[in-house]
Parts: C-alpha cells; structure tokens; sequence
C-alpha cells in the first residue's frame, strides 16, 4: 500500500519540516509522515506530546558544508525521544557489530556538522530497534536511505523489533531478512 506524505507534509509547510542547510526532513516532518503510515496501517499515532522532546541549536547540515553560505547556517535539531524500554544494536560498513545502542543518543558533546547521527547510529547498513515493553514478536523490516533514521525512532511504539537496512549498503538479501525475522510489514521508505 502506498503512503501519501505529500499533502501531509503540504499541511504543515509552515512548520519546522525540513532543514535549511541540508536536503532531509526534520523529525518533525517525518513525523507527519508516520502518522499518515499509521493512517494507511490503522494503527493509532502515538501523540507528539507523549514523546520528551531535544533541540541542539547550531546543526550544520551538507548544503552549508558545501556552499559555505551563512544564509544556510544554523538550524535547531530538534529530537523527539521515542521512551520506555528501547535500545538499538546495529552493524557499521566494517562489520563492527554494536549492542545497546539508544535508537536516538543524546547530541551534547557532538560537533554541530554530524547531530544527525543521533538519529538511530546514522547511515548504518543494518540495525535493529528493540523496544522490551512489546512481548507480542511484532517486527517490520525497513528498507531506507537517511530519510529513515528520523522516521524509525516513532516504529518502536508499534513494534518489538524493527529491522532496518539500508539500500545503499546493505549486503545480503532482504527477502531472507523477511522470512528470518517473521516480520509482517515491510516498509519501503527513501527520499524522490
């Protein structure tokens, strides 16, 4: 099934949607976009106000770094903490394999130019978000560019185990993934 995003993302082209100094949506886009899966899914959004929300000022994102344009400087990461009892592990492009990960890390201490990777690890080719408070063995695999680091933090509200690779990376087969791990959704999720 296909999720519209479009129109809603349309209705909130007054909010703080997209970033300024990089080509992504912001949290709070993907979050219009999550309540339209929910829409499409029929599950029940969790409410933006249910989730403790960060904002880090001075995030520098890739048009900034590549133009040097003040006029795109200085955007608020803004990170809605998706709670209880969630954690990540994930594997980076080396191999190197992570346990006990928070699915969005606190960005104090990180240089302005990579707040984004607080965002469930960043561009990683696979991860999966664990939240412990689900016992039912719900799972969804997501297949995303960078996109979907800001989108699949809300998945955990709905899902024990997310599993999420990336396109880009990614190394082995995606239908095994599915078989493997009994999820019953999968979701396909990558900027135009």
């Amino acid at each position: 099934k296909a999720v519209p995003t479009f129109t809603p993302l349309r209705e909130h082209c007054d909010e703080y949607i997209y970033f300024r100094s990089d080509r992504t949506w912001t949290q709070l886009g993907a979050y219009y976009a999550y309540r339209s899966f929910c829409s499409v899914k029929g599950l029940e959004p969790a409410a933006l106000d249910s989730f403790t929300k960060q904002e880090y000022e001075g995030f520098s994102g890739g048009f900034y770094r590549e133009s040097g344009s003040d006029a795109l400087y200085d955007d608020t990461m803004e990170a809605y903490l998706p709670g209880g009892n969630t954690s990540m592990d994930f594997t980076d492009s080396e191999g190197a394999e992570y346990e006990d990960w928070a699915v969005i890390a606190d960005g104090d201490g990180y240089d302005t130019s990579l707040l984004y990777l607080i965002f469930a690890a960043g561009d990683q080719p696979y991860k999966v978000l664990n939240n412990n408070d689900i016992t039912d063995g719900s799972a969804c695999v997501v297949v995303q560019d960078s996109f979907g680091n800001y989108f699949i933090p809300f998945l955990t509200r709905h899902y024990q185990k997310v599993y999420v690779v990336d396109y880009n990376s990614y190394t082995g087969s995606v239908p095994d993934l599915i078989s493997q791990s009994g999820a019953t959704d999968v979701i396909l999720l990558t900027n135009v």
